[in-house]
């Protein structure tokens, strides 16, 4: 089902509560239609241009409600522009990581869009001939609305282009309190800013362009909540022409930079001490195979490995490197072992 216009999706919005609080998973009925191989089914019919405005989203077809009657998927073209002169090692990485990425940003207290491979459902041709996409399960509950950083910036007068962190992260608070929240809200939604800039780095985000971040805002409840993260096809070694990427305060987009700027606040640190620990790629692979059920080959896994191993121990380099500093600063010296 194509809704005919944006007020009538926005009716949609208003009287339905969405079901967004347990990621969804393949093997579902009640909201897809899928093959053996994980791909969610979509007929002819869902298969077509919407008329609501898509303007905030790149690459998209358009809005339909899955089997439920209740729940919106946004169906996006799999690959674009960015993905021409990719071999064919790089085009699986590229079209793994919406599957992957989202459990690597829930490992790091992240929420995530989820993302599910979709494929045209046509009688009478073989599967290597229909079209596949990518499907987003909506991620805005009921009265919310998704404003994105450029027209955070804009409405603020500032340069939808700006890049720098810090800076970034005062617009934020300074929007957010021009629109009357306060406290706990905005702190949440500062923190889970840098929570998600630090995702980025980790993952060599190559896309943080400012509509590639948002918030929800509900101005009936006066709550407000960072979106979660979505658009992470450009990692993992994956480049596009042109890159844009946050900038530190020394100008650098590196991400040991990134934890030298941040290490001043307590609560950073505590949160980098948890992900570091707890970070387990192989519970990742587990995760989005039971909520997508697509098999990520091996030959992908292990450069996914040989990625994410080289990054963490980058990490946690930096942080000792961040003690030893603090500890002669303060006339000690680590003990060798």
């Amino acid at each position: 089902m194509y809704f005919k216009n944006e007020k009538e999706y926005q009716e949609y919005l208003e009287k339905n509560e969405l079901e967004q609080n347990t990621p969804l998973t393949i093997s579902d009925r009640n909201y897809f239609n899928c093959d053996n191989e994980g791909n969610v089914l979509l007929s002819q019919s869902k298969c077509q241009k919407s008329n609501i405005d898509m303007t905030k989203y790149s690459s998209c077809i358009g809005w339909i409600l899955l089997n439920d009657g209740k729940t919106m998927a946004l169906i996006k073209n799999l690959f674009g522009d960015v993905y021409r002169d990719l071999n064919k090692e790089d085009y699986n990485i590229a079209m793994y990581n919406p599957i992957l990425l989202p459990e690597i940003a829930m490992q790091l207290q992240n929420k995530s869009a989820k993302y599910y491979l979709a494929r045209r459902q046509i009688k009478g041709k073989e599967r290597q001939n229909s079209m596949k996409y990518i499907l987003t399960i909506d991620f805005k509950h009921k009265g919310e609305e998704l404003i994105d950083g450029k027209e955070i910036l804009r409405k603020m007068g500032e340069e939808e282009n700006e890049l720098n962190i810090e800076k970034l992260t005062q617009i934020l608070e300074d929007y957010l309190i021009e629109h009357g929240y306060r406290g706990e809200n905005i702190e949440r939604c500062k923190r889970d800013f840098i929570k998600q800039t630090f995702f980025n780095k980790l993952i060599n985000e190559m896309d943080e362009n400012n509509g590639n971040w948002a918030i929800l805002i509900n101005q009936r409840e006066n709550r407000c909540r960072m979106a979660p993260c979505y658009d992470m096809d450009c990692s993992c070694g994956i480049a596009k022409k042109s890159k844009i990427q946050r900038k530190n305060n020394d100008g650098t987009i590196g991400i040991e930079s990134f934890i030298l700027q941040m290490k001043s606040q307590d609560w950073f640190r505590n949160y980098l001490e948890e992900v570091v620990n707890d970070f387990d790629l192989s519970k990742a692979f587990e995760t989005a195979k039971k909520y997508t059920n697509i098999n990520i080959p091996d030959i992908v896994k292990n450069r996914y490995t040989t990625f994410f191993n080289e990054r963490i121990q980058l990490i946690k380099s930096m942080k000792q490197k961040i003690e030893e500093k603090e500890l002669q600063d303060n006339g000690f010296e680590r003990e060798e072992s």
